[in-house]
């Protein structure tokens, strides 16, 4: 079994944005001739070698393979505005995965809707000896994606995703089980660093896969641009490249990202800051999960814990924060430095920052979480359409 090419699985998560209501499938056929070469072209849903998956909340097609990809399928998914809902809400719900873990409810949802067209496809003749699947997807349709694989993987089918600006989908426990079950090398993460959409869900979700090599294609622009979530960017990005070469690329890049976040929390040297541009939420934000790790090693009370007694994220860590910087005098000056860096990446004034305050906190982190909201409702309205 061959995996996907970045070429070849980028442009059907684009292009999967063009087929509606019709069958046409001139515009994959046009962009990708590669796949329709392996792969059959999908029908109306018949039960045969293809189909169109529909629901109002989602839309994708299943294919069969041939020749050489005889035992293998494709799933390519795209979402819809609607499907935003909830997504940076921090009380949003969880459902009951198609494994059994929980996962995003307004996802799941979506997938449910789908399910009974894809045990039809996946139940036909033709395909009931298809033993391997590819699950593609961008954006909403990237989560709708990673659903699938877990779908395929308690069918007893093997899996790979390949997916572009996700969201998170599920929380530990579901990300976990997905990277056990599909394999770390059998999961292409691919995001943009700035790309706020690949953010959120904010903790307890987490990415899967939970380990090994990820895609991270560096920020060109500003510290969070909903244009970073672009679907045509990624095409750009990965164009003519190969999967061992991003992946290594990205593990150098966070290896560094990680040193410089260290010797800037122990130094304060502000020419760190200097060199990431583009980058510079995705640093602090590193900085801060560093800071949180020291924070929880001095105060005892863990996240979950303050989580599931009532407290909202941005309260459970504006206390812990604000709890260890008063216990340990060395967290408080990291603090200081990482909220008056967070100001000025948000355009907002550092004058009035004197004292770490769960106050100052709790204002700093919302403001934060605020302006990524408001990105990824841009990104996501752009990325789907309000028709679509």
């Amino acid at each position: 079994m061959e995996y996907l090419t970045p070429d070849i699985t980028s442009v059907l998560a684009r292009d999967v944005y063009d087929l509606r209501l019709d069958d046409d499938l001139s515009a994959l056929g046009a962009s990708v001739p590669q796949w329709l070469g392996e792969f059959n072209p999908p029908q109306r849903m018949t039960g045969t070698s293809g189909a169109f998956l529909r629901s109002r909340s989602g839309f994708g097609f299943f294919s069969s393979g041939r020749g050489k990809r005889a035992r293998e399928a494709l799933v390519v998914m795209r979402g819809t505005a609607t499907l935003a809902d909830g997504l940076t809400d921090l009380s949003c719900g969880v459902q009951l995965g198609p494994r059994g873990f929980l996962v995003h409810s307004g996802f799941n949802e979506t997938f449910d809707s789908l399910r009974e067209q894809l045990n039809a496809c996946f139940g036909a003749p033709e395909n009931r000896g298809v033993s391997h699947v590819h699950c593609v997807g961008h954006s909403l349709g990237g989560a709708l994606a990673t659903l699938v694989a877990d779908y395929a993987r308690a069918r007893g089918l093997r899996a790979s995703l390949y997916t572009f600006g996700s969201p998170r989908v599920g929380y530990a426990a579901f990300s976990s089980q997905l990277t056990d079950a599909l394999g770390p090398d059998d999961i292409f993460r691919v995001y943009h660093a700035n790309d706020p959409v690949s953010m959120v869900p904010l903790f307890p979700f987490l990415h899967a896969p939970d380990r090994g090599q990820v895609v991270m294609l560096p920020a060109k622009y500003h510290a969070y641009d909903f244009s970073a979530h672009s679907m045509n960017g990624y095409v750009s990005d990965v164009s003519g490249r190969g999967w061992r070469e991003m992946r290594c690329g990205a593990t150098n890049w966070l290896e560094r990202l990680d040193s410089n976040v260290r010797l800037w929390l122990d130094s304060g040297d502000r020419s760190v800051l200097s060199h990431y541009g583009g980058n510079i939420l995705w640093f602090l934000g590193k900085a801060l999960l560093q800071l949180l790790r020291v924070a929880l090693s001095v105060e005892s009370t863990g996240l979950q814990v303050l989580v599931s007694a009532g407290f909202t994220l941005v309260d459970s860590i504006a206390w812990l924060l604000g709890r260890a910087a008063l216990l340990k005098k060395e967290v408080g000056t990291m603090l200081e430095r990482i909220l008056k860096a967070l100001m000025t990446a948000l355009g907002r004034s550092i004058e009035g920052i004197q004292d770490v305050t769960v106050a100052v906190l709790r204002f700093s982190i919302g403001l934060l979480l605020g302006s990524i909201s408001n990105q990824v409702t841009r990104a996501i309205a752009i990325a789907h359409g309000a028709s679509r």
